[in-house]
């Protein structure tokens, strides 16, 4: 009987620059992702994270949250929080990237589109932040060279309080945006059309269909792979030509079988330590042991 403390470690990836992947889930599974934490250990054993994240600017920028005193004519230099979204009416705080290769800024700008959470948007531009998204979210990419992406929903209820519309968690990253992403689970085809079930620490949300990439094959960013594939660390594979590579899911209730039809050298090691979530029970990544 395999136990957690066996298994080998596999990482995620965490992105190189911005300027390659808005998002970077810098999360590990070892030997799963159960540890509790949030920002660099993997996926925590609750659905909603309360770890703390960084702001450019705390809530009371504008002098005690007191919003008349904010400059409106000079609202695209202001600062403010993402959780607390503490901009005058008619605006909304956006991420945005001055310089690429540095983590975002934050400023408000005019809600000026009403795509709802979930579908898919557009952005105007890196530097500036604006989209078509509602008041109620900003859109957000997987491929900065899209320009396009899905409308997430504000995390909400304060730092210590965090949470989300039905269906969605609040993702805290010391890199990203604090963020809603949509729940889902791997295997179970949750996402719809055009999306993929991806791990994006603290939990597996539905991204942006990526390149597709097959079992054995390099990846860097969370939807490199293709959809029930999992980007790993080379060393849990046989083989891998790049010091990542995409590993499929299983179920760990089949055993080891399907795994072995893809390496003899394969099994079916659970993704979290004990216990698992609700839910992810039976969830496996075909690996060395």
């Amino acid at each position: 009987m395999r136990t957690p403390g066996d298994l080998r470690v596999y990482t995620l990836i965490c992105a190189a620059s911005l300027a390659a992947s808005w998002i970077t889930a810098c999360g590990q599974a070892s030997g799963g992702a159960g540890d509790g934490e949030t920002s660099s250990s993997g996926m925590a054993s609750t659905t909603t994270s309360t770890a703390p994240t960084t702001f450019t600017d705390g809530p009371d920028e504008c002098g005690e949250n007191d919003l008349d005193e904010c400059e409106i004519g000079d609202i695209g230099e202001q600062s403010c929080s993402m959780i607390y979204q503490n901009c005058p009416t008619s605006y909304k705080c956006v991420p945005h990237w001055p310089d690429l290769a540095s983590a975002p800024e934050y400023r408000c700008v005019s809600v000026t589109g009403a795509v709802e959470p979930g579908q898919t948007c557009s952005i105007g531009s890196l530097a500036t932040g604006n989209d078509d998204c509602d008041a109620d979210g900003f859109c957000w990419s997987y491929n900065s060279g899209l320009l396009a992406g899905r409308c997430h929903p504000y995390c909400t209820g304060g730092i210590q309080y965090v949470e989300c519309i039905d269906g969605w968690t609040c993702s805290l990253s010391d890199v990203d945006p604090p963020m809603c992403v949509q729940r889902c689970v791997p295997l179970a085809s949750d996402c719809g059309v055009g999306l993929e079930c991806a791990w994006t620490n603290p939990d597996f949300s539905c991204v942006l269909e990526g390149a597709g990439h097959g079992v054995g094959e390099p990846c860097s960013l969370v939807n490199d792979c293709a959809s029930e594939l999992l980007c790993v660390e080379g060393l849990s594979l046989t083989s891998c030509a790049g010091d990542e590579c995409c590993a499929a899911y299983c179920t760990v209730a089949a055993g080891d079988g399907p795994c072995q039809a893809i390496d003899p050298d394969y099994a079916c090691i659970p993704f979290f330590e004990d216990p698992p979530p609700s839910g992810f029970e039976d969830l496996g990544v075909c690996v060395l042991p």
